[in-house]
């Protein structure tokens, strides 16, 4: 059993203050898309390498307190004094009470009151099969389909009390994906999520965009991405999501996977989707959701490809709504790949101009407020843009 992979906590781990969530079960580990900061369990010190040990919530040290008699303690209850809003962390060679939720390491020394040991996550197994999390079963015969449904309908592997108003089922099979990492379950529940982002059910349909959004694989990816483009227009309709603190629709979800996605094929297929999805008709009475997502995501929207599409088709886009004009130049004039891409500023601004898309007055004011912005500016592309728009409005 010593030869599975470990799995590791981003960020290198986590202390956590009284009302923080510090598993117990040695294969839970945290990740960033969990939503819910989960402390680290498994620590080491890289200066004594020991095992950093936790102390029982709402007990401190005195100031005299040695970390090496701490540490040798047989129960750190004894040797701890009560102090309501800290807990305890302890190896050899240093101390640290943690207050807040949760906590990184602060290895360079950037905030005075985060902690500074060199501490850092050594690692979580795979959990061993057969195992329970609450209300489901895990086995390499589990039936997906049904444990699945028997979640969406209330079945809890995992509280998570970090979620607070929003928890719910999203949460809880973003965290059964993360437990079940690098085991046949886990493989076979992604398969069953990434299969049901197309249910008829639309409360169904937006839970599994939401895993696959905060846990990108590229099988979900795929899959989410498939049903941007097959959605058309109805993929940027948002619905309510109680996990959630505002409405999600496919293609936000997919913007957010893309930021997130693990491998450059997995953010091709999700840039070729969302691209596709800029060019479809806003659902009928819909408020235009698209300058808000790419504005919210715009790592999603910021490579040579995207940067050329964009250019390319820079007044169909700014035809559909009145603010995407304003969203294609701010995306073209972000810092990604300058200068490389600069000159995409003149092929999209030229083509808005002459298409009429923008009346030169707002367009002149687009390019004197670009530096204010943090846009990329410069004269190789603001002079023409400025020259000619200032002949419009001249004329």
């Amino acid at each position: 059993m010593n030869d599975r992979p470990l799995r590791f906590c981003e960020g290198g781990g986590f202390v956590v203050g009284p009302s923080g969530d510090l598993p117990f079960d040695a294969s839970d580990h945290h990740r960033s898309g969990l939503t819910v900061m989960l402390g680290c369990n498994h620590l080491r010190c890289n200066h004594c390498g020991a095992t950093v040990r936790v102390g029982p919530p709402g007990r401190g040290i005195d100031e005299d307190a040695v970390p090496r008699e701490l540490y040798a303690a047989e129960d750190l209850a004894t040797v701890t004094i009560p102090k309501t809003s800290v807990r305890l962390d302890t190896c050899r060679c240093d101390s640290f009470e943690a207050r807040q939720v949760a906590q990184a390491m602060d290895h360079e020394r950037d905030s005075p009151s985060a902690p500074h040991m060199p501490w850092s996550c050594a690692g979580h197994p795979p959990p061993s099969l057969p195992v329970v999390v609450g209300d489901v079963t895990c086995v390499e015969a589990t039936d997906w389909r049904m444990e699945v449904q028997r979640i969406l309908d209330g079945a809890c592997p995992r509280p998570l009390p970090g979620a607070g108003a929003h928890q719910g089922p999203s949460l809880w099979l973003g965290w059964l994906l993360t437990y079940l990492d690098g085991t046949v379950p886990g493989e076979a529940l992604r398969a069953e999520v990434a299969g049901r982002v197309a249910d008829p059910s639309p409360e169904v349909r937006v839970r599994m965009w939401h895993v696959i959004a905060r846990l990108p694989w590229p099988e979900g990816v795929a899959a989410l991405a498939s049903q941007v483009e097959s959605l058309g227009s109805e993929a940027l309709v948002a619905y309510p999501l109680a996990e959630r603190w505002a409405p999600l629709s496919a293609f936000e979800a997919l913007a957010q996977a893309v930021v997130d996605a693990s491998s450059d094929a997995s953010r091709a297929v999700g840039r070729r989707a969302l691209l596709q999805a800029l060019l479809a008709p806003l659902p009928s009475g819909a408020v235009d959701p698209v300058p808000k997502v790419v504005a919210i995501h715009a790592a999603a929207f910021s490579d040579a490809m995207c940067f050329g599409w964009l250019a390319e088709h820079a007044v169909s886009v700014a035809r559909i709504g009145s603010e995407r004009w304003h969203m294609v130049m701010d995306r073209l004039a972000g810092w990604h790949a300058k200068p490389d891409t600069g000159y995409l500023i003149v092929v999209a601004g030229m083509g808005l101009l002459q298409a009429g898309i923008v009346a030169p007055a707002a367009f002149m004011e687009w390019l004197d407020t670009a530096r204010k912005r943090h846009l990329w500016v410069h004269d190789a592309w603001v002079r023409p843009l400025k020259e000619v728009a200032s002949a419009m409005v001249s004329d």
